[in-house]
């Protein structure tokens, strides 16, 4: 929320509205200010007649809405479908603006009101995105961190949950024909089991491989370790399906490690000609692009992160003002 030039961390109180989490006091609005919703799932239905009250007293609601893919990848779904319809349908219902954190989601938005002819939304809505941040993690190089699998395995990593639409079976596959091949490659995975999703997870902890190529931080790692992990690895993976932005894309991009991708929209979008693509769902298919990969990898001619345009989270921070002011 915006208010005289400054900006309030606010939480909603069944009894009072809107207070300020530094001192729980209710808000008191005018009519300039502007409230964000940066997640969809703060729109209560119990909210809404609150947030119509603030409308018509001219307060500015905008959301942000990460992406739509428990709509459009019901079978990838993790959390009830219904329910987070519902709040997508709210935010639409009662925003003044929505922002998103890519073209490709902000599009899709779009189809999605086209698509649903009984959604509401305000008259003059606008709509905006803005890419993700991915300064998080203070990067460190070391000297000793120097490009020479002359002497060691190629290395890569993958960093995202555990969940269907990552495609995780289908990477560890992969490796499994590559290592067939004496293809000498590691892969690390860090990333935390989607509760619903055990049987990926068995993929991955039954592999004979385990904790001698294939390495998975299952409980998650500190920022450090993660960084470690970054600096080390020669290259990151990115098998999943279906992404509103893809962090770890801009993440690689800002340790320039080469970037191996799926070819969908979204990362056409984030990454553009810096990243290695392909396309398939078999282990085979993905096992043979990364052999193309290492081919071109030896030579110095495979694609550069250099030439991903990522950004850091104050200037993330500054696009969603600019949203939110029309600029």
């Amino acid at each position: 929320m915006q208010k005289h030039g400054n900006v309030h961390s606010v939480y909603f109180d069944d009894k009072n509205g809107l207070c300020y989490c530094d001192n729980s006091r209710t808000v008191k609005f005018i009519a300039s200010d502007i409230v964000l919703f940066l997640d969809i799932e703060l729109l209560l239905p119990a909210y809404e007649n609150y947030i119509h009250m603030l409308s018509e007293n001219g307060i500015k609601i905008f959301t942000f809405i990460h992406d739509l893919i428990p709509i459009r990848f019901r079978k990838y779904s993790t959390i009830n479908v219904r329910r987070f319809k519902n709040f997508v349908d709210a935010a639409l219902r009662l925003s003044d603006g929505i922002i998103a954190n890519s073209n490709f989601v902000m599009n899709d938005i779009k189809d999605y009101i086209q698509q649903n002819s009984k959604i509401q939304t305000r008259q003059n809505i606008s709509f905006s995105f803005t890419h993700l941040g991915s300064d998080c993690i203070k990067k460190n190089f070391s000297s000793d961190e120097k490009k020479d699998t002359k002497k060691r395995p190629i290395r890569f990593l993958m960093v995202s949950t555990i969940s269907p639409r990552k495609r995780y079976p289908q990477a560890v596959k992969a490796f499994d024909i590559l290592w067939r091949r004496n293809y000498d490659v590691t892969l690390t995975i860090v990333g935390r089991t989607v509760h619903e999703n055990q049987k990926d997870a068995k993929v991955i902890r039954k592999n004979k491989q385990l904790n001698k190529k294939l390495f998975w931080f299952s409980q998650g790692i500190s920022d450090e370790e993660l960084q470690k992990l970054y600096e080390s690895t020669d290259a990151v993976i990115f098998a999943s399906e279906a992404e509103g932005f893809g962090l770890a894309i801009t993440e690689a991009a800002s340790y320039s490690k080469p970037l191996i991708i799926r070819n969908i929209a979204v990362f056409r979008e984030v990454a553009e000609n810096g990243a290695f693509y392909f396309d398939g769902f078999r282990p085979g298919e993905l096992a043979s692009a990364i052999e193309s990969w290492i081919s071109l990898y030896k030579k110095n001619e495979h694609p550069k992160t250099e030439s991903i345009n990522s950004i850091s989270w104050t200037e993330c921070a500054e696009n969603i003002y600019k949203a939110i002011a029309g600029e």
